[in-house]
């Protein structure tokens, strides 16, 4: 089965697609004002890298946030139109499971740090193992001083992942007297690929839905002006 997935919670535009035996192609693009404009130049160029048609996906996937409320709804948009269009079951995918998928064979806490408004970071903390990581708890938006607390509480050592990550390492560290490990930079971003891979196990098993369901995840409101208010 082909699976194509979407990234647009933050400023990487991701897409990537993978079947059974893995990744076949990848593409990605800096730049949160661009993602409108090139995701669906990333989804034809991941087809064409991989060779494959649209008419042969067997599903779609999309990181459902939370994180920019703009990338979000352009990414959920895309997914939910390629699903209905071909008639495809689809996947949603929290972003901070997406981030702290790759670190799941670990044994060990987990810590997914996005960048939030309102000097907020958004925030889920995992525990790795052979079975991938097991959410303990978020995702939640929080100060940065409310995440060192978090993170001061626990015994034992914790790696630090996402965009928040390399930004607030050093205080955090403090509180975790030298418990924090900063997971490598080619980590700190959700990777298309990786929410393909993510939802392809959850479409074998039968739990894609109606796509009319993929429906952002911002834990905060959408921080939206009001015509005439301050």
């Amino acid at each position: 089965m082909y699976v194509l997935g979407i990234e647009t919670s933050g400023p990487v535009c991701s897409v990537g697609l993978v079947d059974e035996e893995g990744v076949l192609a990848e593409r990605a693009v800096r730049g949160l004002r661009r993602h409108s404009v090139r995701l669906m130049d990333l989804v034809a160029a991941v087809l064409d890298d991989a060779g494959i048609r649209l008419a042969d996906l067997g599903g779609v996937a999309v990181g459902l946030g939370p994180g920019s409320f703009t990338g979000l709804r352009i990414g959920a948009a895309v997914a939910r139109t390629l699903a209905q269009v071909r008639d495809l079951p689809a996947a949603g995918i929290g972003t901070l499971d997406a981030l702290a998928h790759p670190l799941g064979g670990r044994a060990g806490f987990i810590s997914t740090v996005v960048t939030a408004r309102r000097n907020e970071v958004y925030m889920a903390l995992y525990r790795g193992g052979a079975e991938g990581p097991q959410r303990l708890f978020g995702p939640a938006a929080l100060t940065p001083g409310e995440v060192a607390r978090h993170l001061g509480r626990l015994a034992e050592t914790v790696v630090l992942v996402g965009d928040a990550a390399p930004r607030y390492y050093q205080a955090w560290q403090a509180e975790m007297k030298g418990r924090l490990v900063l997971a490598p930079a080619n980590l700190h971003f959700p990777r298309g690929a990786v929410v393909a891979e993510m939802g392809l196990v959850r479409l074998r098993r039968g739990e894609g839905g109606d796509p009319h369901l993929l429906l952002p995840v911002y834990v905060n409101a959408p921080a939206i002006r009001l015509p005439g208010r301050d």
